[in-house]
């Protein structure tokens, strides 16, 4: 889950800027079942649509909403 300005850098128009950023992410998500979620609300703030982000990127409705979601299934907030 990301919440803050680094969900930017996965934006479609991000690709070439960010390769690696984007390629780890893809392997993560199609090769390893490892979901990533941007906040689509802190997006919209900041003038980003849902249809900017690429189709391995999930992009959820609110990010802290989605994170206590996690928690309650168990998982543990590791803040990086």
């Amino acid at each position: 889950m990301t919440h803050g300005n680094e969900q930017f850098a996965l934006k479609k128009s991000s690709n070439k800027k960010h390769k690696k950023v984007h390629s780890l992410t893809q392997q993560l998500v199609q090769k390893n079942n490892i979901q990533l979620h941007v906040c689509g609300t802190y997006a919209a703030w900041n003038n980003v649509s849902e249809e900017e982000f690429p189709d391995y990127v999930d992009v959820t409705a609110a990010g802290p909403a989605t994170i206590n979601d996690y928690i309650s299934l168990g998982y543990i907030l590791i803040k990086i």
